[in-house]
């Protein structure tokens, strides 16, 4: 799975978002990526599983167009 951030509406703070059947975690690192990268890509996997909901957790990133895919 791949998120971008306007998949999480150019969220400007960190914290959890809902996104397919869970949360997405997102960190102050993340929004420091978008803010220099606004369309990075980042790899998105299910951290755990709280109350019966996912909480995804954000991986690599990488730009559409970095020719080296996952390099971050």
């Amino acid at each position: 799975m791949a998120l971008r951030w306007r998949d999480v509406g150019y969220l400007a703070a960190a914290g959890r978002v809902p996104w397919a059947d869970g949360d997405d975690e997102i960190e102050p690192r993340h929004i420091a990526i978008w803010q220099k990268h606004p369309e990075a890509v980042f790899t998105v996997v299910v951290g755990s599983v709280f109350n019966s909901r996912k909480v995804y957790i954000l991986g690599g990133w990488s730009e559409p167009s970095d020719e080296r895919s996952g390099r971050h």
